[in-house]
């Protein structure tokens, strides 16, 4: 069961890890070509997502990671 566990939330961490960098980058996009050049793009990507979804999602994927970290560290210890 622990095993399980242990997968599952390495699996989560990985995830939420991929989804940080991509919303890194679309934030550097933003930064570089402000926020309406990020809307095209992720209009011409067909993304139904604007600038400020971009900024909440990559901050929950963040605060995921961390939870995700704290709990592999706390399950690995065992």
């Amino acid at each position: 069961m622990r095993r399980i566990l242990k997968i599952g939330v390495l699996i989560i961490n990985v995830l939420t890890l991929i989804f940080v960098f991509i919303f890194f980058l679309f934030g550097l996009i933003e930064n570089i070509f402000g926020a309406l050049g990020l809307d095209n793009l992720l209009k011409w990507l067909n993304i139904p997502l604007n600038s400020d979804s971009v900024l909440l999602f990559s901050i929950i994927s963040i605060a995921i990671m961390i939870i995700s970290y704290i709990l592999l560290k706390k399950v690995w210890e065992n």
